[in-house]
């Protein structure tokens, strides 16, 4: 793992001192969700004052299916420095 990788990632723990959840950990029945960055500033891309809401639901209908997976719940509750305002990392 990179350097700049490296520096991107958090503790084990989301924003509220909740355990992270991978997408690994959610389809080995594990976890009842998908952990997700959130821009608690709610900035750019779309300006969208729902993603900057601690614990909001996120669909992202071009992954449900796979592995024979109707639905995939993902949460926004993590943050950092590269996931909120100005400096926010947004890769298409």
């Amino acid at each position: 793992m990179s350097e700049k990788a490296k520096k991107m990632e958090g503790g084990p723990t989301d924003a509220a001192g909740k355990p992270l959840w991978s997408l690994e950990e959610y389809l080995e029945g594990s976890a009842e969700y998908v952990s997700l960055a959130r821009d608690y500033l709610a900035g750019p891309p779309d300006n969208d004052k729902r993603f900057a809401k601690y614990g909001t639901v996120v669909r992202i209908p071009e992954i449900e299916g796979i592995m024979g997976w109707d639905y995939i719940e993902f949460r926004l509750v993590d943050t950092g420095g590269h996931f909120f305002g100005k400096g926010k990392v947004v890769k298409a």
